[in-house]
């Protein structure tokens, strides 16, 4: 149907044949019910079809027909479905069932072969063609193609049509494959109207319609609309549907986080950074064939640190989403389930001396050790839980508050070494807080004791609990239900797996992951490669740089950085080459600086890079904070840069 502007709103759909090449998948469902990757055949077709502005979509039914009026309904969204039957579906072709839709290509109308699987781009470019002339969509021929071959003159009309079998002896520039789609103005429709009404007098109803439109070639012009490189594929045997599910891959994303890698110049590196002193040549590479940026991680009023960066860049607003500290989201990982009236405090082990807090992480204490001090403390009441984590990190859970978390302030033990512990205590901001504040705090103090008491056996460098980062239920919505796709995070620490699972995303534990530089990197990458096989989204995190910055390990930094791009970004990309070339992209980058200088993170923009499909290179030579800065890069937010990714 065209309107008088001479678009056209009309789609027929042929779907009438036996499918017999799918046996036994069509023993019980049509040709046109097939799924590639979950979804059927036709469904992607209405989909892509009222999304470009087809208002009805006449289709022709035969075997199993009553099952696609079942499934597909009377109406698509905004779309009206109406439907034809052919009855003797299993003698006739393509050409009857489009004679029995004469009527509605005699108005003008989109005709689509119900095998074809095809992506948007390719059905938006034909509806933006204007409609004065009538357009076969069609791909270059290639030696793996056979069937509906066209001939184009110079001026993009077809001159001639055919059906092969096998190679030709030359492939040339203006041989065309037929993708099942055409755009008949409706006079042309009238005209092929009366073409096919001649064969069905005539008792040639088993033949394609490629070869009625073949012999009138001469009698009205027919031009190419030329996709070559868009997607589409037909849909015959089993050999199709294996090639249209590889054409139809998803694209896969990798975002590599290597938390605190950036940081000031040094001195002792010749006023470069580590990043610039690293040897990373397989980050580098990226960068010099990626777009780089920097990116805002880190807002006022809320904490400088991991939880903020990280889950912005999962595309959750923390200004929106941040659930007063970073507990609760380690609670979730250890299965720790909290109510609403609940708060999870992180719960250090950490060494002082002479009153001023010497190290937050009790250099570095064991995992044993640690379960066995925290597992040995006394519990003051019914209402608190105390649970071992990993090494010096550790939970904190106090039951039925009746306070809310944001009404007691913290301070982050990392952010304030040398300083004196009584004055970096919990404090409360209303008269309960207080209250509750200063029990926790009677009960950080007295810690040591019980603390100093085990260490005379098992000699340990921490002496006291250090209670921080209150926080409440974390709520978030579902990472695929925002963003459409399956989603997995690879990470150690806690925090991370419990914001995957808030999202609902897949966070399994890792063996020997420990988020120091000793930490299981050939793990994490196994992990990374299995997950990419069930998800379209992987959220790699390495912590291992921003520990050594904490420790003051200027070598060690280098080192830890140099390892993950040497044992994770060249054999990932590897991998993607090998698996999924030109259907991915890779990002890499530091969540926020951690400073060799005092060990505190910063709130400076960070570097990041972008590689892959449809992304356009830009100048950068090497990736370092520098290196990008210089050039002035657009800065984007954190929670916008899903959006970017997946969408762009």
């Amino acid at each position: 149907m065209e309107d008088n502007t001479g678009k056209i709103y009309k789609a027929v759909l042929l779907a009438a044949g036996l499918g017999s090449r799918l046996k036994p998948l069509t023993d019980e469902v049509p040709k046109c019910l097939t799924e590639v990757h979950g979804k059927p055949i036709i469904n992607q077709t209405l989909e892509i079809l009222e999304k470009n502005g087809i208002r009805e979509t006449v289709i022709v039914i035969g075997y199993l027909g009553e099952i696609v009026e079942k499934k597909v309904g009377t109406k698509y969204r905004n779309m009206s479905i109406s439907y034809i039957r052919n009855d003797i579906y299993d003698e006739t072709n393509s050409m009857y069932s489009a004679w029995l839709a004469r009527k509605y290509l005699e108005e003008g109308a989109i005709l689509i072969e119900g095998d074809t699987f095809f992506e948007e781009k390719l059905f938006s470019s034909v509806m933006e063609r204007k409609a004065e002339k009538s357009f076969w969509v069609l791909d270059r021929f290639r030696i793996d193609y056979d069937g509906s071959l066209s001939v184009s003159d110079e001026k993009g009309r077809i001159i001639e049509t055919k059906i092969v079998r096998g190679q030709l002896a030359e492939y040339k520039d203006n041989y065309f494959k037929s993708t099942g789609v055409l755009k008949l103005t409706g006079e042309y429709g009238r005209e092929f109207s009366r073409w096919l009404d001649e064969e069905v007098k005539k008792g040639n109803t088993n033949i394609y319609y490629d070869l009625v439109i073949a012999e009138h070639l001469k009698d009205a012009p027919l031009y190419v609309h030329d996709i070559t490189g868009l997607k589409w594929a037909e849909l015959d045997s089993f050999d199709d549907l294996v090639r249209v599910e590889k054409i139809f891959t998803s694209r896969k994303h990798v975002v590599i986080i290597i938390d605190g890698a950036a940081d000031m110049p040094q001195e002792k590196l010749g006023n470069r950074t580590p990043l610039e002193a690293a040897d990373i040549p397989s980050i580098d590479k990226l960068a010099r064939e990626g777009k780089t940026g920097l990116m805002r991680t880190m807002y006022p009023g809320l904490p400088v640190g991991s939880i903020v960066a990280n889950m912005g860049m999962l595309g959750y607003n923390p200004l929106r989403y941040y659930p007063n500290g970073r507990a609760s989201f380690e609670a979730l990982a250890q299965d720790i389930f909290m109510d609403e009236g609940d708060i999870a405090f992180r719960c250090n082990l950490v060494s002082v001396s002479d009153g001023i807090l010497r190290d937050f992480t009790a250099k570095n204490i064991d995992y044993d050790k640690g379960k066995k001090i925290i597992e040995g403390l006394d519990i003051p009441g019914e209402d608190i839980e105390i649970y071992p984590g990993q090494g010096y990190r550790n939970l904190f859970i106090l039951r039925n508050a009746g306070i809310n978390a944001g009404e007691i302030s913290s301070s982050e033990p990392h952010m304030n070494i040398g300083k004196p512990v009584r004055e970096l205590l919990l404090k409360g901001k209303t008269p309960s807080a207080e209250k509750i504040s200063g029990k926790l705090n009677e009960y950080i103090m007295k810690s040591a004791e019980k603390i100093k008491a085990m260490n005379r056996s098992m000699g340990t460098k921490a002496d006291m609990i250090f209670l921080w980062s209150p926080s409440s239920e974390p709520r978030l919505p579902s990472f695929r239900g925002r963003y459409g796709v399956d989603g997995a995070v690879i990470a150690g620490l806690d925090f991370m797996r419990g914001i995957a699972i808030a999202a609902r995303m897949e966070a399994k534990k890792i063996h020997g992951a420990t988020g120091h530089s000793d930490t299981n990197i050939a793990e994490k990458l196994r992990h990374t490669i299995n997950a990419l096989k069930y998800n379209d989204f992987i959220y790699l995190h390495l912590n291992a740089p921003d520990e050594e910055s904490h420790s003051g390990n200027l070598e060690g930094k280098i080192r830890i950085i140099e390892k993950i791009d040497r044992e994770v970004v060249k054999p990932l990309k590897k991998y993607l080459d090998d698996n999924y070339a030109g259907k991915y992209r890779m990002t890499i980058l530091p969540d926020h600086y951690t400073l060799l200088e005092n060990g505190e993170h910063s709130d400076k923009l960070v570097p990041y890079l972008v590689y892959g499909e449809g992304i356009k290179k830009d100048d950068v030579k090497s990736f370092s904070e520098r290196a990008v800065e210089e050039r002035g890069r657009t800065m984007m937010k954190n929670y916008e840069f899903i959006d970017f990714l997946l969408k762009g």
